[in-house]
């Protein structure tokens, strides 16, 4: 299930001015229990690549890289998932070429939540129930 979508964000981190995006992601309470992890993704559209794209989760850290233009996918351990979360967007100055600025176009940012399925929990049990006198024929006892 889909808990955030953008269309495009612009990350940008140079002399002139930094740009970076915080985005809040609620997970549903009723979602809880049965939430294995979330997944976010992207697609880099346009990048200079001078400095690293940066991704944190609640200000953890999740990742920071040089990515080239393409998909990036990211897998969060359900741990450091809150009822409300941030999810935050910058970019590294340009180092040496301190006169331009980092630049990040993404497009189809996601968060979305993996579930467990109920068939992956065991099933497992035993449950006593009743038989009538007149029902129990053919029935045998085990154990």
């Amino acid at each position: 299930e889909t808990l955030k979508s953008v269309l495009q964000l612009d990350i940008s981190n140079g002399l002139w001015g930094q740009r970076s995006e915080d985005l809040s992601v609620i997970v549903p309470a009723s979602f809880e229990d049965t939430i294995r992890n979330v997944r976010i993704s992207f697609s880099v559209y346009d990048t200079n690549n001078y400095g690293k794209l940066n991704v944190k989760w609640n200000g953890v850290a999740v990742y920071s890289s040089l990515p080239k233009p393409g998909p990036v996918s990211l897998t969060l351990d359900k741990e450091i998932v809150k009822g409300s979360n941030t999810l935050e967007f910058s970019a590294d100055g340009p180092g040496f070429f301190f006169w331009a600025s980092t630049v990040y176009t993404l497009k189809n940012v996601k968060v979305e939540q993996v579930l467990t399925r109920i068939s992956d929990k065991p099933q497992l049990g035993k449950a006593p129930f009743l038989v009538a006198v007149c029902d129990n024929k053919g029935v045998r006892k085990n154990g």
